[in-house]
């Protein structure tokens, strides 16, 4: 089920379980745009993943990212970050609040929140 908050067709959480979403962040060089595709995963299997912690910055001046194909905004400072990650070639794992939380819901916004304890000791690498 898709939610309606939002511009992002975000499918809603699994209320009570430990489902996360991950990106995979394509590879590509430093220029080009910037592509993820959304996971959902259960934090109890153990996904492999990085965690991304960094300054949120500004919400007026938001860049365009493509997320499963459609363009998603993001801070200049994500926007930068990401950038600076991807790695050509290939694909990295990560979770990124910004992108993984629906940022519109704010029931799924304040379980994630809570969840943050369990998300960052369980990715392999937090990148700050």
């Amino acid at each position: 089920m898709e939610d309606s908050a939002g511009s992002f067709p975000y499918q809603r959480l699994a209320q009570g379980a430990s489902q996360i979403r991950l990106i995979s962040l394509k590879g590509s060089r430093f220029e080009d745009p910037i592509q993820c595709r959304l996971h959902y995963v259960d934090l109890d299997d153990d996904p492999a993943y990085e965690a991304l912690s960094y300054r949120w910055g500004s919400r007026e001046h938001n860049l365009e990212i493509f997320l499963d194909g459609r363009p998603f905004p993001v801070t200049d400072n994500l926007h930068d970050a990401l950038r600076h990650l991807r790695r050509t070639p290939g694909t990295r794992t990560f979770w990124i609040d910004a992108i993984c939380i629906n940022q519109e819901d704010n029931r799924e916004r304040s379980e994630q929140v809570l969840r943050m304890s369990e998300i960052y000791p369980k990715a392999a690498t937090v990148v700050i």
